[in-house]
């Protein structure tokens, strides 16, 4: 309800202003939510080199996806 009543505030600021507000609260666990491209750029994800290259044989280019480091998904088995 609160959120469905007050969705357009947060056109009202950038990602960076709101990123910003909520670090100053230190009340709000937060993150954002990244569109593909952001998902790509993301330094988390490219300093755990989790972007892998997959091909696809219905199409003559690969697909980039997110996925888990093998490192990561070895030390969680």
């Amino acid at each position: 309800m609160y959120l469905k009543k007050n969705k357009f505030r947060f056109l009202e600021k950038t990602l960076s202003e709101w990123l910003q507000l909520f670090e100053k609260s230190n009340k709000i666990p937060y993150g954002p939510i990244n569109d593909m491209k952001g998902v790509f750029e993301n330094e988390q994800v490219r300093h755990l080199e989790q972007v892998l290259e997959m091909k696809n044989p219905n199409r003559t280019k690969s697909v980039r996806v997110v996925g888990t480091n093998p490192f990561i998904a070895q030390a969680l088995s």
